[in-house]
């Protein structure tokens, strides 16, 4: 990671947490990739077996990043993000039990 390149799980924490320093382009409406990003994970992808999707090592890549992004969260947000993911979960559940997907 280059000297001028801010560390990822500080900018995901300041962007959770309300720092003023978040990236414009993370204000997208819709998902994006930056162009770094996608260029790492077609390298990922490239070492990957073949049998592996890229939407599964999307989705492990995420799993790796929320499980950094939550036992770095400070106490209260921690709080907040406990009680959030209960509601998040039951809702979602909701949903799905409604809808049959997301």
């Amino acid at each position: 990671m280059g000297a001028d390149m801010p560390n990822p799980l500080d900018v995901v924490l300041g962007n959770i947490l309300g720092s003023e320093q978040t990236r414009p382009d993370q204000k997208a409406v819709s998902f994006r990739i930056d162009f770094k990003n996608y260029v790492k994970l077609s390298a990922l992808q490239s070492i990957t077996p073949k049998g592996v999707s890229r939407n599964q090592l999307l989705n492990d890549l995420l799993a790796v990043a929320l499980d950094q992004v939550e036992s770095s969260l400070p106490d209260g947000a921690s709080d907040a993000y406990e009680h959030a993911l209960v509601e998040n979960e039951e809702g979602l559940t909701m949903l799905l039990e409604t809808e049959g997907h997301l």
